[in-house]
């Protein structure tokens, strides 16, 4: 089975490609990269520090996960690895690109929205991975909302169809991490990385056997899309103090991974 992976990957999407190529080694990633231009354009519309905060912020949490994920910083290495740049991701370029690799499957994980052309390439399904459970919690810095809102029965990651729309195809699986009461933004994304692998393994040996993809749950809620602009400095330091004062822990739970396939198939092993 061809399976294409399109992402800009970062500590956590790079475990969930690592687990993905550990049972599928001739899966490649299709890396999306921006130009110096493109950068500076971005930092151009924000406030000088409203930016340094936002990338202060990020850079801590990343060396975070780093430290939780892979200790000692030993990152693996991915060679079936294709670069195109982000403005041509959508755009012929791209499309020819994908379409050479002949996806049976194409998977997102931290990627630029794709448009129709691409979408309609894979022969089985077109999938994201996202950290949220969606409709409730689409868009970004989705672990973090459920936290500040104390919103912990949708706490959690979802797998589902892409469509053309942010985070609103039909759900394939949804996974909820195991929750303690000192458990905080970083440990809930490492819990949350771990089971959105196991789920995605789940459902590509699902369709692996089946040879047809599963059309899901749909989503009937309408459910709110977050943007990154909406997670201030303010609203991060909010978050830290409710937690410091004991007003925002989590209940006691057990992981839980929740289908909308055929479940008749057994997790898989990974491969050696």
């Amino acid at each position: 089975m061809n399976i294409v992976i399109i992402s800009e990957y970062a500590t956590r999407e790079l475990y969930v490609i690592e687990q993905i190529i550990k049972q599928y080694p001739s899966a490649v990633v299709v890396q999306p990269t921006y130009s110096e231009k493109a950068s500076n354009q971005t930092l151009q519309k924000k406030t000088f520090f409203k930016d340094l905060a936002n990338r202060v912020s990020w850079k801590l949490h990343r060396e975070l996960w780093n430290r939780k994920i892979y200790p000692g910083k030993n990152f693996p290495e991915i060679s079936n690895k294709v670069l195109i740049p982000s403005d041509d991701l959508n755009g012929e370029k791209g499309i020819e690109t994908v379409k050479k690799l002949s996806p049976d499957v194409l998977i997102t994980c931290r990627s630029p929205l794709l448009k129709p052309g691409l979408i309609e390439i894979p022969s089985l399904a077109a999938i994201n991975i996202h950290y949220g459970i969606a409709p409730f919690y689409r868009g970004n810095d989705t672990l973090f909302w459920p936290l500040f809102y104390n919103d912990f029965d949708h706490l959690g990651g979802c797998i589902h169809h892409l469509t053309k729309g942010i985070d609103t195809g039909n759900i394939i699986a949804e996974v909820y991490p195991e929750l303690h009461f000192r458990d905080g933004e970083i440990s809930v994304d490492c819990k949350t990385t771990h089971l959105l692998a196991q789920a995605v393994l789940r459902f590509l040996q699902a369709v692996e056997k089946s040879g047809e993809s599963f059309s899901g749950k749909p989503q009937k809620e309408t459910g709110r899309n977050f943007n990154s602009k909406e997670r201030t400095l303010s609203k991060s330091l909010k978050y830290l103090a409710k937690r410091a004062l004991g007003f925002s822990h989590p209940p006691k739970r057990s992981a839980k991974v929740v289908t909308y396939f055929n479940e008749s198939i057994p997790l898989p092993k990974q491969r050696k």
